[in-house]
């Protein structure tokens, strides 16, 4: 029986967290590795591991357009919250 493996990769977030201590900027899945965005390398691993059925990625309202020209997977919008990201990609 082959397993069927959807990949969802959190990148709606506001990073505000990530960004309080040092008031960076920009958030840290567009900060960049190398020529990619950060979450862009993290998909470009995961896709290197694994050979994923289906690769949801969820954008924050803000970066949607954007990402959907970036990416050929698809693209959904986040929500308020990570667990209304996960939802609106599950759906």
């Amino acid at each position: 029986m082959s397993q069927s493996i959807a990949l969802i990769l959190m990148a709606a977030g506001d990073s505000t967290r990530f960004c309080a201590d040092e008031n960076l900027p920009i958030k840290k899945q567009w900060l960049r590795v190398g020529d990619l965005a950060l979450w862009q390398k993290v998909l470009q691993d995961f896709c290197a591991l694994y050979k994923f059925n289906e690769i949801i990625i969820t954008a924050s309202k803000k970066d949607y357009e954007y990402m959907k020209n970036l990416s050929h997977h698809t693209i959904v919008l986040g929500g308020k919250s990570r667990c209304e990201s996960v939802k609106n990609a599950i759906k």
